[in-house]
Order: C-alpha cells, then structure tokens, then sequence
C-alpha cells in the first residue's frame, strides 16, 4: 500500500479525527501522523514506546489518560484472562 493511500484510508476510517486536523487541532494532526506511522494501527500509535520521536508525548495526553484509566479497573471476577469475559 503506498503512503498515499494509507492516509486516505486512516482519514476515511477516522473522519471525526481527520475533521479536528483539517480544522487546525495541533492534537488530531499529531494523533493522526502517529497513527500513520504504525501503519494504521491506532491500538499500536496509543501505545507507542518510540522515546526518540520528537513527538513523543505529545500525542499521548488523552491517549495516556485511557490506557491508565483501563490500567486501573479491577479485573472482572470469574473472568479467564484467555476469554472475553468468560468464566472460569
């Protein structure tokens, strides 16, 4: 897939974050050239460990607020890590 056509894959299946950046948020440009970055993959861009990035944390405001949001939820009970809510 060229580059060209990953971008306007990613603005097709996020168009509520594309529209932010083409309306001029820094936070959405950011989020979106990360999101290219993985290869679409916005589950990876969140979790993105790339310390020598210059944008590094900067894209990570909200996205860090979730990943300690569901860190901190306590596991369902019964639950088997290997299944979807499954019990055990």
């Amino acid at each position: 897939m060229t580059v060209e056509r990953l971008i306007h894959e990613i603005r097709r299946r996020r168009p509520a974050l594309a529209k932010r950046a083409d309306g001029g948020s820094k936070l959405a440009c950011i989020q979106l050239f990360c999101i290219e970055c993985y290869g679409g993959g916005v589950s990876e861009a969140q979790n993105c460990d790339s310390v020598d990035c210059p944008l590094w944390g900067a894209a990570g405001t909200r996205w860090t607020r979730l990943r300690r949001r569901n860190a901190e939820k306590p596991p369902v009970r019964g639950a088997s890590p290997g299944r979807k809510g499954g019990l055990k």
